[in-house]
């Protein structure tokens, strides 16, 4: 089993595992897929040509997102089966804390990992002085130094931290992202409110493209915050999740028995 991203290298690797007969091989999508990774499109040359030597033998996705892209994208012509979210599962576990939190008190901000984008939007959040914004609070991405520079943290104010999810969930109500990442996702299906940053200085890379997650465009709407039930509703059960793991022991059982010989 390998994590599938539809790489060039993978294909080699595929090649190389059948040529030596080493048996079958499953490939695993860990995240969600969107519609603008095209690494999961195949060329014309592709689709006219024999892929059975680089294609894997099952495919295994973790939301039924990725499953329907993975059709429409008719990838291989494989077949698909669903399984837990592994790296999700740890929602199963989180309690949400029943303390109201007080109103317009802070905001959240998911750090990219690209500096520019972070950059625009604290450009953007602090760009009207006349209006009494909420404490902003940075949760940067590993992969991203940018809050942590000397020249950015005496020109904007804000605080960086570093706390687990579940004490995130449990601090605040209003969560902001931008827009090249997923991240908002483990947010709403905790039940919080997020807002994606409209950053016109970049490509619209957000999963939440047309749909109905806000777009902060004005600085007021992050005063005018507000929860939105359907979306809770919509993204509860986005990502399979079950400590049990009863799909992941079902796939390996048939595995075994050698269902996809």
């Amino acid at each position: 089993m390998y994590i599938f991203e539809n790489q060039n290298w993978e294909k080699a690797f595929v090649n190389a595992w059948k040529n030596n007969n080493h048996g079958k091989i499953i490939a695993y999508v860990p995240a969600s897929i969107n519609y603008w990774k095209l690494n999961f499109f195949h060329s014309k040359r592709e689709l006219n040509s024999s892929n059975k030597f680089f294609k894997p033998d099952l495919i295994l996705t973790n939301c039924r997102q990725s499953t329907k892209q993975m059709k429409k994208f008719n990838l291989y012509k494989t077949q698909i089966k669903e399984v837990e979210a592994l790296r999700y599962n740890y929602l199963e576990n989180i309690i949400l804390g029943k303390k109201q939190l007080i109103n317009n008190s802070k905001v959240l901000y998911i750090g990219d990992y690209l500096d520019y984008e972070n950059h625009n939007f604290l450009k953007f959040f602090f760009s009207n002085t006349k209006i009494k914004l909420p404490k902003l609070y940075i949760k940067p991405h590993p992969a991203s130094l940018f809050f942590f520079k000397g020249n950015i943290k005496n020109k904007y104010k804000y605080k960086v931290i570093n706390y687990s999810f579940n004490k995130i969930i449990n601090q605040f109500d209003k969560i902001i992202s931008s827009n090249s990442t997923s991240a908002g996702l483990e947010y709403l299906i905790m039940k919080k409110s997020i807002m994606v940053f409209n950053n016109t200085n970049y490509l619209d890379l957000s999963p939440f493209k047309k749909s109905k997650v806000p777009y902060l465009k004005n600085i007021k709407q992050i005063i005018n915050f507000k929860k939105n039930n359907f979306l809770f509703r919509k993204y509860k059960d986005f990502y399979i999740t079950d400590n049990s793991l009863k799909k992941w022991k079902k796939i390996i059982n048939e595995i075994n028995k050698s269902e996809y010989s």
